[in-house]
């Protein structure tokens, strides 16, 4: 696929790693008067999309929403363009009416109008949440963000590759700003700041009628962090970029608090994959994890998903803030 490709990666000043990055997607397909949409499924990348890893590989872009696809034509040269035939396709907009025509129209593509969608979530979470940081609005955003239904089917080669595409998916709004009898998200309140070598560790009680041994659940757990950093000159390495850096661990099945917080407070190294740990689909190391070859704690805004089935037990989870000099 020609995403693939260095030419299509993603570019300044979409790579910085302050900054929350939206790519596009397709609404769906169409084949119509000798036209054919280029992406083949709802939610694949739009063929004007951008593609990851960036800089340094971290992940970009984070989210992507509906922007439209291109259609070709199947002449000889074949040419590729947005014929009124695919206006299913494309995103209803709000339009000009100087030069008469509608009010709205779906006759235009672009992430310029993927990325407004995202702008919308995170103006919810600030009317809702105003005393909050932007950094929350952020981490929210990503933490709501879902794949499509078919990326199930992938295997764990094909999910790289649309990890690269699409990032961590869609987000939605009503998950980003609410939560349900089934969906919690826990956040912290304002901003925590960290000094070097500090790290915060949180526990999260599960309820005893989520262990009972006579039930049978598949429990999704997503953890998102977001922080900034003060840039630097030096780009040579993502720690010489940005003047600090931070990341989260979580502790294994059955792992005792007092060694969990030693292995989270310990320095200088990286710490070791605890037994039992959860199976999460990125990992800080690109060998382990379900999708390998990729690294979360590249970029300021780092998440990834894991699950257990029938029973949990307490859960903690901490992170850790590096000086780089």
């Amino acid at each position: 696929m020609y995403l693939a490709a260095n030419a299509c990666r993603i570019a300044s000043p979409a790579q910085s790693l302050q900054a929350l990055t939206v790519g596009s997607v397709a609404y769906g397909t169409v084949e119509m008067g000798g036209w054919r949409s280029l992406a083949s499924d709802k939610g694949q990348p739009s063929a004007f999309s951008r593609a990851g890893l960036s800089i340094w590989g971290s992940i970009k872009p984070e989210v992507v929403e509906f922007g439209g696809d291109s259609l070709v034509s199947g002449g000889n040269p074949p040419t590729v363009d947005t014929p009124t035939v695919g206006r299913d396709c494309y995103p209803e907009l709000v339009r000009s009416t100087m030069h008469g025509g509608p009010a709205f129209d779906r006759d235009e593509v672009g992430t310029s109008y993927a990325a407004p969608k995202v702008t919308r979530i995170a103006a919810r979470l600030q009317s809702i949440l105003p005393e909050e940081s932007c950094l929350l609005y952020r981490a929210l955003i990503v933490q709501s963000a879902r794949w499509p239904e078919w990326s199930k089917a992938l295997s764990a080669e094909d999910q790289a590759s649309l990890l690269r595409r699409i990032g961590f998916g869609i987000p939605d709004i009503e998950s980003a700003t609410t939560n349900t009898d089934f969906r919690t998200t826990y956040i912290t309140h304002q901003e925590q700041p960290l000094g070097p070598g500090d790290c915060h560790i949180y526990q999260v009680p599960i309820p005893p009628m989520l262990r009972s041994p006579g039930d049978d659940y598949d429990i999704r757990i997503d953890v998102t962090l977001s922080y900034a950093a003060a840039p630097r000159r030096t780009r040579r390495t993502p720690q010489g970029y940005l003047a600090i850096w931070l990341d989260w661990i979580s502790n294994g099945k059955g792992e005792p608090f007092a060694d969990f917080r030693d292995r989270a407070v310990k320095r200088d190294t990286d710490p070791p994959k605890s037994p039992g740990a959860i199976d999460w689909t990125i990992e800080s190391r690109s060998n382990w994890g379900t999708i390998r070859d990729i690294r979360r704690n590249i970029g300021t805004v780092q998440t990834s998903r894991g699950g257990s089935r029938r029973r949990a037990g307490r859960r903690a989870g901490g992170g850790r803030l590096r000086h780089t000099q």
